[in-house]
């Protein structure tokens, strides 16, 4: 029996919906943490109750044995297809690994044959490029769900709305985390010097982020970050590359694990951060998708990413809720939160791909950090709601706050004695006033020209103002 929560029943009802609607292939968004295995797995079992043969693909092993054990829970039959797979899959219900799948069909015609027979193919963090060489095998009958909690891909020669018709989103982050499915978040950070990192392919450079990251200065901070803010909780670190991580690992004395480890060595190490309280692990993205383990207390991002998929995925390790833990914290050592925005603000899904940027325009959210504790808050909060520093305000912001409280006829007099173009325009920001009064109160073309020059507005625009004002 699986237990679904309300919002889950809910995107099951508008897929299906879809599906009436003649949409065949479309992409299901939930944030990680948010039971995308869970809804399905309903749904695969359900269809397979009905007779139609469905196919579950993965990219990663920790995937693939996180649906299978899923299929377990709730007694649902079902076959591996492996690198060992000699025969074509007899059960109504297969889980894959796409690189064997792409093997079989470019070797085999039975496998080629079996794909078109798939009346249901979930696909487990569909915005990766890898699973698109499956699709021409596809019956045009068949249903296609692409499960993601980052529908999102950078690369515009491929867009996801190439093989998905439309989005079915589930609840934001913030929506989760207020109904208690999700964890709140605490931020911390540093600011690290990432001007010597040059850029490779969109991404900071691997070897550049060793370098930095493994700086003394840079990995004294770490080790004192973790024992202020980290102390006694089981923390998972992102690191840029194994060699970094291996490191790290070393000079914490802690637990590392990466791809080049056997299975076996791999399931022990992951083992012993699950059973031992306080536990520290280091990795470098093997953990990033498809690792459930909802003790996980602290997130450090012990690098730098342009990829929000990447972010919102390795914080999301840490999301999850258990029956002692409502709260985790993430340590930022790239300056990520600055160039994302936390982790769970509100964001805007497309199958289309995101515009590009120009590459001297970077986002800057706007985020500052405590100078007593190191909390990553927003620029307008006063007081640091960890450890209570209350920051000093400035000249600006004091000026503000004496415009605001001026009444209508003290600001009829300040503007008419103010020295400067300048002044009259903080008078108008304060009070919230629309550009229109203030160009009422300009008595000569020189005050347009000023204005002009202030807002950075094309020139002309004072012309045309001081004829129609003046």
């Amino acid at each position: 029996m699986i237990s679904l929560r309300p919002y889950q029943t809910k995107l099951i009802d508008e897929i299906r919906a879809k599906f009436r609607a003649g949409i065949a292939r479309l992409i299901l968004q939930l944030a990680t943490g948010g039971g995308k295995t869970v809804i399905f797995t309903h749904m695969v079992k359900t269809a397979s109750e009905r007779g139609n043969r469905c196919l579950i693909l993965t990219d990663r092993v920790e995937l693939l044995e996180q649906a299978g054990g899923t299929f377990d829970r709730v007694g649902l039959a079902y076959e591996n297809i492996t690198a060992s797979t000699r025969s074509v899959p007899r059960s109504r219900v297969t889980v894959a690994m796409v690189e064997t799948m792409k093997r079989r069909m470019k070797q085999r015609l039975d496998f080629q044959i079996y794909l078109k027979q798939v009346q249901l193919l979930i696909i487990d963090e569909a915005h990766k490029a890898s699973f698109d060489p499956i699709f021409p095998y596809l019956s045009e009958s068949c249903y296609v769900i692409g499960a993601t909690a980052t529908p999102i891909r950078q690369n515009a020669k491929k867009p996801l709305s190439d093989y998905f018709s439309a989005i079915v989103e589930g609840p934001s982050i913030s929506e989760l985390i207020r109904e208690g499915y999700l964890s709140k978040p605490k931020y911390f950070g540093v600011t690290v010097d990432l001007s010597t990192i040059k850029m490779k392919a969109g991404e900071f450079d691997e070897r550049d982020q060793e370098r930095v990251f493994s700086e003394i200065r840079v990995f004294e901070g770490l080790r004192e970050n973790l024992e202020r803010h980290a102390r006694g909780l089981k923390t998972m670190i992102f690191c840029p590359s194994v060699a970094s991580s291996e490191q790290v690992a070393r000079d914490l004395g802690c637990l590392h694990v990466d791809g080049g480890m056997s299975a076996g060595e791999r399931d022990r190490i992951l083992t012993a951060f699950e059973t031992t309280p306080g536990a520290i692990l280091t990795n470098c993205a093997i953990t990033t998708t498809g690792y459930d383990h909802p003790g996980i207390e602290c997130i450090v991002l012990y690098r730098a990413t342009t990829s929000l998929p990447l972010y919102l995925q390795m914080i999301g390790r840490g999301s999850r809720v258990t029956e002692t833990k409502r709260t985790f914290t993430i340590l930022d050592f790239g300056m990520n939160v600055q160039r994302f925005g936390y982790w769970h603000i509100d964001r805007i899904w497309s199958l289309n791909p995101p515009k590009k940027k120009n590459r001297n325009k970077q986002d800057v959210f706007p985020v500052k950090f405590c100078p007593s504790c190191g909390a990553v808050v927003s620029v307008n909060v006063k007081t640091c709601e960890y450890c209570g520093f209350i920051w000093p305000v400035t000249e600006k912001e004091r000026v503000y706050a004496e415009l605001q409280e001026l009444s209508y006829s003290e600001i009829q007099r300040r503007m008419s004695e103010a020295k400067s173009v300048q002044e009259m325009e903080e008078i108008r920001v304060a009070k919230g006033y629309k550009v229109g009064y203030l160009l009422h109160k300009f008595t000569s073309e020189e005050q347009f020209k000023e204005y002009e020059r202030l807002r950075g507005y094309k020139k002309g625009w004072a012309y045309i103002q001081a004829k129609n004002y003046l």
